[in-house]
């Protein structure tokens, strides 16, 4: 089976179709457009080892059904080089990347400032692969998702994938709250977290703070599948956001903010960190 080769060898691109749970390999033909009446998640892989790109290509076809969402279409793009890929980037906005570290032309780090800075794609999510297991500080800056160990342990790929999955339709979902009688909605990827101040909600999103009345455990029951957990009773927060966990009892955000863990939460929160190191 032979994938549909565009730009000389450089790209290659494949569609999945789920026809009534059956997923539907299209290689070749015609490009079908990627209109925005349907739903789909656009992933790239960008590296110099072929068989490595069709090895996740081949994991993310498996995962396509994961936890019964059913995407239209489901894009894969294989890149070559980092310029091939930041070229694609002028007209696709990915959900998904694997980015090896060294792609001889460009850099991961150089790959990861344009993805955050440059296009301001704060949503993707951003996997990096490299043959060694020392990362420089600086590749952090881009807030990656994962780092990834060649050769790649099909286990952790599966996990890495159905993870990043998740993510992706999470941020596509919306929170629904009611403020000065009008139901208003926010983007789930926008939230940071919630905070508890009396009978009130204080929703810190990337954009702004909201406060409207509710109760923090009814916002759990609805978000808890979407990454969010408790570090404390007045903090429910979003883990795409966490930074990391310091020596105290502090998780540190991205945004630079540090928010208190309880004593009867640190046991939780610690676990948790410790089974993301795993995967």
């Amino acid at each position: 089976m032979q994938h549909l080769i565009i730009e000389a060898s450089i790209h290659i691109q494949t569609k999945v179709i789920l026809f009534n749970g059956v997923m539907i390999y299209i290689l070749g033909g015609e490009e079908v457009s990627r209109g925005m009446n349907c739903k789909r998640i656009n992933i790239s892989i960008c590296d110099v080892s072929r068989e490595n790109c069709a090895y996740i290509s081949e994991v993310i076809k498996r995962c396509a059904g994961y936890g019964g969402q059913e995407y239209n279409e489901l894009w894969i793009d294989c890149f070559y080089s980092g310029k091939a890929f930041i070229k694609a980037m002028e007209t696709v906005r990915y959900d998904i990347a694997f980015v090896e570290t060294n792609l001889g032309d460009m850099s991961g780090l150089q790959i990861g400032g344009y993805i955050r800075k440059t296009k301001n794609m704060n949503q993707l999510q951003l996997v990096y692969m490299s043959m060694s297991g020392v990362y420089t500080m600086e590749l952090f800056e881009s807030k990656p998702l994962h780092f990834l160990i060649k050769p790649i342990n099909e286990k952790r790929l599966v996990n890495t994938v159905c993870r990043a999955m998740d993510l992706v339709e999470n941020d596509n979902a919306f929170f629904l709250y009611v403020k000065d009688r009008i139901t208003r909605r926010e983007e789930t990827g926008n939230i940071i977290y919630f905070e508890s101040m009396n009978r009130q909600l204080v929703m810190h999103t990337i954009n702004e703070n909201v406060m409207f009345y509710g109760k923090l455990k009814e916002v759990y029951e609805r978000l808890k599948d979407c990454e969010f957990f408790y570090i404390h009773q007045s903090f429910l927060v979003n883990y795409k956001y966490v930074e990391g966990l310091d020596k105290g009892n502090q998780i540190v955000l991205k945004n630079g903010e540090r928010l208190n863990v309880s004593n009867s939460r640190k046991k939780e929160v610690c676990l948790r960190f410790k089974h993301e190191g795993e995967i």
